[in-house]
C-alpha cells in the first residue's frame, strides 16, 4: 500500500514565542552561572552568545562543563 502524503502543518506563532523566551532567558541565566562559576569576562561573553543562539542545550554544556567556582 503507498504511504499517504500529509500536509506540513504550521508551526502555531505561540510555540515559536515559547522558543524566543527560552533562548532569551538562557542569557541572563548564563550569566548568573557564569559569575558563580567565577569565568574570565572573555569565558563568560561566549557562554552567552552561545546560550543566545543555541539557548537551553548551551546553558545546560555550561553546567557541565565548568563546576561551580573553577575557573
Amino acid at each position: 500500500p503507498a504511504l499517504k502524503r500529509r500536509e506540513v502543518q504550521a508551526i502555531p506563532a505561540s510555540m515559536w514565542g515559547l522558543a524566543l523566551l527560552l533562548m532569551l532567558a538562557c542569557v541572563p541565566a548564563s550569566v548568573w552561572l557564569s559569575r558563580r562559576q567565577r569565568l574570565a569576562r572573555n569565558s563568560r561573553m561566549v557562554w552567552a552568545i552561545a546560550c543566545a543562539t543555541i539557548g537551553l542545550p548551551a546553558l545546560l554544556s555550561q553546567r557541565l562543563i565548568h563546576p561551580d567556582g573553577e575557573a
